[in-house]
């Protein structure tokens, strides 16, 4: 799981690819405060974009987002094959 603090943000800011193997999370923001009747304009400007190596043990079809009160989480469910058992002590009899 890969959690993300991004508050202030929509889930529709965010873009999620993934590129060979390779999870790519950006979000570009602009905004302009201001009106008509004022001299001034301000304007903001954020962007970001992180990058994530995907390892072979997870289910690329099975890769979820979800975004809530400023987190964005994406969940990377491994395969089932690729889930390892605890090692186990054998008797010697």
């Amino acid at each position: 799981e890969i959690d993300l603090a991004v508050p202030g943000m929509k889930k529709d800011d965010f873009t999620i690819e993934l590129n060979d193997k390779v999870l790519i999370i950006s979000s570009e923001n602009t905004n302009s405060i201001g009106n008509d009747n004022m001299r001034l304009n301000e304007f903001n400007y954020s962007s970001f974009q992180r990058s994530f190596r995907v390892p072979e043990s997870v289910s690329l079809d099975k890769i979820k987002a979800n975004y809530k009160n400023g987190i964005l989480k994406i969940k990377l469910p491994k395969k089932k094959d690729s889930i390892t058992k605890p090692n186990r002590v054998i008797d010697i009899g």
